[in-house]
C-alpha cells in the first residue's frame, strides 16, 4: 500500500510539473508572439517646422502636386510621393487636379535622405554637386564608416503657392526624422501625416510629432 501511495503521489507531481513546464512555455510564446508583431509596427519621430503668411490659410482650392525638381516630375519614384500627398490634401479639403494650368495652387514636394553616425545630426561624409533627388539633400557620393551604428537623417519639404505669375508663397512645412532605415518610402507617411497635424500650424512653430505605423525596412 505505501509502495502503491508512493507511485500515485510520484505520477501527480510529475503530471503537476509538466503542465507548469506546459504552461511557462505556453507565455513565453506568447510574449514571443508579441515582441514579433510589435516589430512590425515602430515610431516615426518627426521633427516639424511651419511658416506661413499672414491672414487665414486657404484651406481648400484647386491644388496640383508638382517636385521641387522638376527633372523628376516624370518618375515613377516621384509619382508614389505624389499619390501619397495627393490623398493628404483631398482629406484637408482641396480638391486635386493633374492640370498645372487649372489649378489655384501648386504644392512643390522635396524630400532626401543622407546617413549619419549614431548620436549626430549631420552626415558622416559626402561629395558630389548634389543632385540626387533632392535638390537640398541630395548627394551622388557617400562615405559611411561600417563599423559604426548607422542611422539615416530623412527630410521632407512641402511648399504650397499660389498658381500666380508671382508665385506667392502661403505656406511652408519641413519634417526630418532619423532613424535606422533609410528607405524613404517606408516612412514617408509617417512624415506626413506629422507634418500636416493640425494643419495650418501657427507660423514659426517648431514641434516633435510622433505616429505609430509600419515602418519596417
Amino acid at each position: 500500500m505505501a509502495l502503491g501511495s508512493l507511485i500515485i503521489s510520484w505520477r501527480a507531481g510529475l503530471v503537476n510539473f509538466c503542465n507548469g513546464v506546459a504552461a511557462k512555455l505556453r507565455s513565453a510564446l506568447v510574449l514571443v508572439a508579441v515582441l514579433i508583431l510589435s516589430g512590425c509596427a515602430s515610431t516615426v519621430s518627426t521633427r516639424v517646422n511651419t511658416f506661413r503668411t499672414p491672414g487665414d490659410m486657404p484651406a481648400s482650392g484647386s491644388v496640383t502636386v508638382q517636385a521641387s525638381d522638376p527633372q523628376i516630375n516624370r518618375s515613377l519614384e516621384f509619382a508614389w510621393y505624389r499619390g501619397q500627398v495627393e490623398t493628404a490634401l483631398a482629406n484637408l479639403g482641396y480638391t486635386i487636379t493633374s492640370d498645372p494650368q487649372a489649378a489655384e495652387f501648386v504644392a512643390f514636394l522635396d524630400y532626401g535622405v543622407e546617413p549619419v553616425e549614431a548620436g549626430r545630426r549631420g552626415p558622416l561624409f559626402t561629395t558630389g554637386w548634389g543632385f540626387g533627388r533632392s535638390r537640398y539633400f541630395g548627394t551622388n557620393v557617400v562615405f559611411v564608416d561600417d563599423d559604426r551604428r548607422q542611422e539615416f537623417l530623412r527630410h521632407v519639404q512641402l511648399v504650397i503657392e499660389r498658381n500666380e505669375p508671382n508665385g506667392e508663397r502661403v505656406y511652408e512645412v519641413s519634417g526630418a526624422s532619423q532613424g535606422r532605415c533609410g528607405v524613404m518610402s517606408v516612412v514617408f507617411d509617417e512624415m506626413l501625416a506629422a507634418m500636416l497635424k493640425e494643419f495650418p500650424s501657427a507660423n514659426a512653430s517648431v514641434k516633435t510629432i510622433s505616429v505609430k505605423g509600419d515602418a519596417r525596412c
